[in-house]
C-alpha cells in the first residue's frame, strides 16, 4: 500500500465516504455540510444541513438521501436541488441519527446513537428499514450504538457496533443476527466498508487505524494512523483501487473553528 496523501482538507468531522458516479461524496458531520469531490473536478458543496449530516445513499429514482441526524429524518435531494422530506424517524429515535446506507432498490438502512454516550449508560438499539416511499419499520434490534454498515453479498450485512467493539452479521431475509466478531477492546469501529475479497475494512474511530477483519474473527491493523480519531473508510478510484479514510481531532470541541478533518487516500498495491 502506498504512502498517503491527502487527497481534500478543511473540514470538522468527514463521515459517510462513498464512491459514486467516479466521485467521492461525503458529509462534514459537525460543519454542516455534504460533498462531492474527484481530482478532476476538485471539491463542491453538494448541500447545507446544520443539523449533523451524516449517511448518505440514493433513491430508486437516483436522487441523493442524506440523513440529517439532528432532526432525526431522512433528506432527499431532488435533481432540480430542490429539498424534500424523505422520512420521518422522530417517532423511532429519541436521539440522533447517524449512519444510513440505501441497497439496489433504493431502500434504505439507517440507525442512530440509541442513547448519549457522554452522559448514559449503553443501551441497545435498532436498525430502521425506509421504504422508497419514506415507511419506516424496524429490520434488528439489540445493537449498542449501530454505526457503519455494508451488504457482505445481497442477503448478509454487517454492522459496526461502536461502543461494543464488535461487529454483527444479519441475515437480511430473516432480520435476525447470526454472528458476532469481537474486536479489541477499544477499537470503537466506526464506518467501514468490505473490499472485493470480502474482508471488512473497518474505521478504529479511537484506535487510530484501519483494521481489517475476516469474517473468520481475525484482525489486522492494516492501516495506522497514529494521534487522530479514524471515523470512516470506503473504496474508490479506478478499479476501486484506492483506499479513502476520513480522518479528524478526537477533541471535537474546537473541530468546527479549526477544520482538521481530512479526507487521506491510500493506493493499493
Amino acid at each position: 500500500m502506498s504512502e498517503p496523501v491527502i487527497a481534500t482538507e478543511g473540514f470538522a468531522f468527514p463521515e459517510g465516504l462513498r464512491w459514486r458516479d467516479d466521485q467521492l461524496w461525503f458529509s462534514d458531520i459537525l460543519g454542516g455540510g455534504v460533498y462531492r469531490w474527484s481530482v478532476e473536478g476538485g471539491l463542491h458543496l453538494v448541500a447545507d444541513i446544520e443539523s449533523g449530516p451524516s449517511g448518505l445513499g440514493w433513491s430508486r429514482d437516483d436522487e441523493l438521501l442524506i440523513c440529517d441526524g439532528g432532526n432525526r429524518r431522512i433528506l432527499r435531494l431532488a435533481k432540480d436541488g430542490t429539498r424534500h422530506l424523505h422520512a420521518d424517524l422522530s417517532h423511532v429515535m429519541t436521539h440522533s441519527a447517524n449512519e444510513m446506507i440505501t441497497d439496489s432498490r433504493g431502500w434504505a438502512l439507517i440507525g442512530g446513537y440509541g442513547y448519549n454516550p457522554e452522559l448514559d449508560e449503553p443501551r441497545p438499539s435498532s436498525v430502521f428499514w425506509v421504504s422508497p416511499e419514506g415507511a419506516v419499520s424496524e429490520f434488528v434490534g439489540g445493537l449498542i450504538f449501530p454505526n457503519g454498515m455494508s451488504f457482505l453479498d445481497a442477503e448478509t450485512l454487517v454492522i459496526a457496533e461502536t461502543f461494543a467493539d464488535r461487529l454483527s452479521i444479519v441475515d437480511v431475509p430473516s432480520a435476525r443476527t447470526i454472528a458476532h466478531i469481537t474486536l479489541p477492546t477499544g477499537a470503537t469501529p466506526d464506518g467501514l466498508s468490505v473490499a472485493a475479497d470480502g474482508s471488512i475494512w473497518v474505521a478504529s474511530a479511537f484506535g487510530e487505524a484501519v483494521l481489517r477483519v475476516e469474517r473468520s474473527g481475525s484482525v489486522e491493523r492494516i492501516i495506522e494512523i497514529a494521534g487522530v480519531g479514524v471515523y470512516d473508510v470506503t473504496f474508490g478510484g479506478a478499479d476501486l483501487r484506492t483506499v479513502f479514510v476520513a480522518i479528524s481531532d478526537t477533541d471535537e470541541t474546537h473541530v468546527v473553528a479549526t477544520k482538521p478533518g481530512k479526507i487521506l487516500a491510500f493506493d493499493l498495491d
